[in-house]
């Protein structure tokens, strides 16, 4: 049984690429080819997807729809289509509907290693997202469905059921000849930056072979370079404190605060350009300082901007702004900048401010729940200090962020714990993915034109 899962697609699924198809012809086209191994034309194939998504189906298939669908909803329905299936097949294929690089090779080995091992579940690890295809035996989707009921209804939903209770079936990994998990790429046209993706692998030639694929993204790095998914904006340049990890920059602007209506105007015309962007305000600057903190976020949430993350030290804020920034938008994200929960280490660290910052620190708790993250950037100065300020704020529900300390090319002392930076180096992720926008917004909006 061959299982499509088109859940997680949207409309880029049919958008056309620069062979003239989009990932549902090549995925139609591919199915309909297939002749390796057990998979062929008469076998049964199961459609999951997204209500009024997708038309043009083929016939044979059979189709299940749902307006919004939960792992349980999954692994039941292929559980009672399976059972119609012949009982001595007992592999199920899963394949998403908007891969356009599936590996025909892959899938072949995968499928031998899955048949010749008598294996529940094989995978294969190494490759990119996109590139390779799972097998399950159908028998343990009872099981499957019980596991799951707790997780939320995500890509890599069989390993992450798998991996709950992995001891307890038998599991195979076909390994890449090589590891580009690094690359951190998905290739699915799911979002206009992964399809932009798809769309320049396809340009250069990359769905000819695996290993012409596989070479394009490690000898043509400017490939990777679609679209930005992450901006940091400085809407503030004033600091409620001086902050010992943090260097001093100029300012040639000599402007304190982004004006609402430029910020307006740059994430309208940033969420058209990158549709999928999240944005940060206001590191390094402190946005409790600027004159409209609340009028920005609703800003930011009226141009469309998918996820807006407001860092902060928890100094500086009026009483009741940070409620009605919740009232206007409950689901941003908030992190908040603590470093250590020993007084003395974290004014060394940070200054004056304990009592103020960790009382706003448990106030954006309550308001924000599972979206509030409590940060501390790890050193030499709070090493000590650090296993206490974890265990104190996980014990209240919060997330933990620990980050690596940065002496900016030597421009501060090197304080690291450990030197963490490969042997090899590589350029760093953000050059691929991130704008940091400056208070004057000038580097942004002169840079924009020139970033594909």
């Amino acid at each position: 049984m061959l299982c499509v899962n088109a859940v997680h697609c949207t409309r880029y699924l049919f958008a056309e690429l620069p062979n003239g198809k989009s990932a549902w012809d090549i995925l139609v086209e591919r199915i309909r080819a297939m002749q390796h191994s057990d998979i062929g034309p008469k076998t049964p194939v199961l459609l999951l997807a997204p209500e009024g998504l997708i038309q043009n189906i083929p016939s044979t298939w059979d189709v299940e729809t749902r307006a919004a669908w939960t792992p349980q909803d999954f692994f039941a329905t292929i559980r009672r289509y399976s059972d119609r299936s012949d009982p001595a097949d007992t592999a199920v294929l899963f394949v998403y509907a908007d891969a356009p690089f599936v590996s025909p090779s892959v899938t072949v080995q995968l499928q031998k290693l899955h048949k010749d091992q008598h294996v529940q579940y094989t995978f294969a690890d190494g490759y990119l997202d996109g590139m390779a295809p799972e097998f399950i035996d159908r028998r343990i989707l009872s099981a499957l469905e019980k596991l799951a009921s707790d997780l939320p209804m995500q890509r890599g939903l069989l390993f992450e059921t798998v991996a709950k209770d992995i001891n307890s079936f038998d599991v195979e990994t076909e390994l890449a000849p090589a590891d580009y998990r690094d690359l951190r790429l998905q290739l699915y046209c799911d979002g206009a930056r992964t399809t932009a993706l798809c769309s320049a692998l396809i340009e250069a030639g990359g769905e000819e072979s695996d290993a012409k694929l596989l070479s394009l993204l490690r000898e043509q790095a400017q490939i990777l370079r679609t679209l930005p998914s992450f901006a940091a904006v400085e809407v503030s340049t004033a600091r409620a404190q001086d902050i010992g990890y943090l260097p001093t920059y100029s300012n040639p602007s000599g402007k304190q605060f982004m004006e609402l209506e430029n910020f307006s105007r740059l994430c309208t015309e940033l969420v058209a350009f990158a549709p999928e962007i999240s944005m940060s305000l206001s590191v390094p600057g402190e946005i409790a300082l600027h004159p409209q903190p609340v009028e920005l976020v609703a800003a930011a949430k009226k141009a469309g901007v998918s996820r807006v993350i407001l860092e902060t030290g928890g100094c500086g804020w009026n009483s009741d702004t940070l409620m009605k920034i919740h009232a206007v938008a409950p689901d941003i994200h908030i992190v908040v900048d603590l470093d250590a929960l020993d007084r003395p280490t974290y004014e060394k660290l940070r200054g004056q401010g304990y009592d103020e910052a960790y009382a706003f620190a448990e106030e954006a708790l309550r308001l924000f729940e599972d979206r509030c993250y409590i940060a501390s950037t790890r050193s030499t100065l709070n090493e000590v200090d650090l296993d206490n300020f974890y265990a104190y704020w996980k014990s209240k529900g919060a997330h933990v962020l620990i980050r690596k300390y940065d002496h900016f090319s030597k421009r501060l002392p090197d304080l690291r714990v450990t030197d963490l930076a490969p042997l090899q180096r590589h350029p760093c992720r953000h050059l691929e993915r991130d704008l940091s926008i400056a208070v004057d917004g000038i580097q942004f909006l002169t840079l924009l034109p020139g970033v594909m």
